[in-house]
C-alpha cells in the first residue's frame, strides 16, 4: 500500500507539473508560449493518466514505467510529426473597384451626374491605366515570414502577410496591377490635372494641388479578451481613401458624410494633408488563404464565422459567390473581389 502511494504521488505529480507548466505558459503575453501552454494542457491529462495505467495496472517499477512512458511519448509525438500536412499558403489576387460616383457626391467633389460624365471623359479613352476605370488589383504572391507565419496568433499572422518590417528576413511579395512586383503594401495614385474635380486650388495660380487615392494596411491594438495579463489583439485591416489638402477639408467636412477616419499629415516642408478613410476591409477577408492542410472544419467554421462578424462590424455586404470561388463583397464606397490562383 506504502509502495503504491508513492507511485501514485508520483503519478499525481507529473499531472501537477504540466499544469502548472501550462498556466506559467498562458500568463506569459507570447503567442508562442500560448500556444505552448495550450497544447501542455490538452495532453498532459492523457499522457499522465497513461502513466498511472504503466504503473498502477501494468504493475511496472516507478522507474521502468516512467522510461516505457517516455519512450511511448516520444514515438507518439514523432509519428503524429510524420503524419501531419504541411501549412500551407494558397496565393490569391484581389481586384478593389471604388464606387467613385458615390464617393465624389458624398464629399461635395462634384454635384450632379453630369460632372461625373464631364470627369469620365478624362479617362475613358486614355490608354493608359486610370484609377477611375480600372480600378486597383493585386495579387498576394507569398505571405510575410514564410512557414514561421503560420504559427503565430491569427491576428499577427495577417499583419504579417502585408507589413515588410515584420518580415525582413520574409517579406511578403506583391504583384501590383499587372506592372510591378513590390514587398511592401502602399498603392497611391495621384490624379492628374485633367480631372479637374479632384484636384484642388493653391496658392499658386499656376498649380492645383492633387488628391490621391491610396490603399494602405491599418493596424489597432486591443485588449486581448482573455484579459490583460494576455499578448493585445491585433486588429488589421485595408484601409482605402482619398489624401485631400487641410485646408480644404476644414472648410468642407462638415457638409460632407461622415468618413471612418480623419488622419493629419505633412510636415513643416510640405503642405498639410488628410487622409480620409472612406471604408475599411478586415484582413480576415482573406484569412481562409493561409491554412494547414489538415485545418479541421471546426476550425474553418470559425474562420468564416470571424469574417463574417468583421464584414458586418465595417459595414460590408456579401454578394452571391460564383460557383469557381469568386468571392465578391461591396460596401457604400468600394466593391472588392477575391479568389485563389
Amino acid at each position: 500500500m506504502g509502495g503504491l502511494s508513492v507511485e501514485v504521488l508520483c503519478a499525481c505529480g507529473i499531472v501537477l507539473l504540466y499544469c502548472v507548466l501550462g498556466v506559467i505558459g498562458g500568463m506569459y503575453p507570447c503567442s508562442l508560449a500560448e500556444d505552448w501552454s495550450r497544447r501542455l494542457l490538452r495532453s498532459g491529462l492523457a499522457q499522465a493518466c497513461v502513466l498511472l495505467a504503466l504503473v498502477i495496472i501494468g504493475g511496472f517499477p516507478i522507474r521502468q514505467g516512467i522510461m516505457l512512458w517516455l519512450l511511448l511519448v516520444g514515438l507518439s509525438s514523432a509519428i503524429k510529426d510524420a503524419a501531419a500536412k504541411p501549412a500551407r499558403f494558397q496565393p490569391y489576387w484581389v481586384s478593389v473597384m471604388p464606387r467613385w460616383y458615390e464617393i465624389l457626391t458624398d464629399l461635395k467633389l462634384i454635384s450632379s451626374p453630369e460632372d461625373w460624365r464631364s470627369l469620365a471623359k478624362s479617362f475613358r479613352s486614355s490608354p493608359d491605366y486610370n484609377v477611375l476605370r480600372d480600378g486597383v488589383a493585386f495579387t498576394v504572391i507569398q505571405q510575410g515570414g514564410g512557414e514561421a507565419a503560420l504559427t503565430r496568433s491569427i491576428g499577427w499572422q495577417e499583419v504579417g502577410d502585408f507589413d515588410h518590417a515584420m518580415n525582413r528576413a520574409h517579406p511578403p511579395l506583391i504583384f501590383w496591377n499587372n506592372r510591378y512586383f513590390g514587398t511592401e503594401f502602399r498603392f497611391n495614385y495621384r490624379f492628374n490635372q485633367a480631372e479637374t474635380a479632384l484636384c484642388f486650388e493653391t496658392s499658386d495660380p499656376g498649380w492645383r494641388l492633387p488628391a490621391v487615392f491610396f490603399v494602405k494596411l491599418h493596424s489597432t491594438f486591443t485588449e486581448n479578451k482573455r484579459g490583460p495579463k494576455y499578448r493585445p489583439e491585433v486588429l488589421a485591416g485595408l484601409d482605402f481613401g482619398i489624401e485631400v489638402p487641410a485646408t480644404w477639408w476644414e472648410k468642407t467636412k462638415d457638409a460632407c458624410a461622415a468618413v471612418v477616419r480623419a488622419d493629419k499629415s505633412g510636415d513643416a516642408l510640405s503642405l498639410p494633408t488628410v487622409y480620409l478613410t472612406l471604408a475599411t476591409l478586415p484582413l480576415s477577408e482573406f484569412t481562409v488563404y493561409r491554412q494547414g492542410d489538415g485545418d479541421e472544419y471546426r476550425r474553418i467554421k470559425l474562420i468564416w464565422a470571424r469574417r463574417d462578424e468583421n464584414r458586418r462590424t465595417h459595414g460590408w455586404t456579401a454578394e452571391e459567390s460564383s460557383s469557381d470561388g469568386l468571392d465578391s463583397i461591396r460596401h457604400k464606397y468600394i466593391r472588392v473581389e477575391h479568389q485563389a490562383i
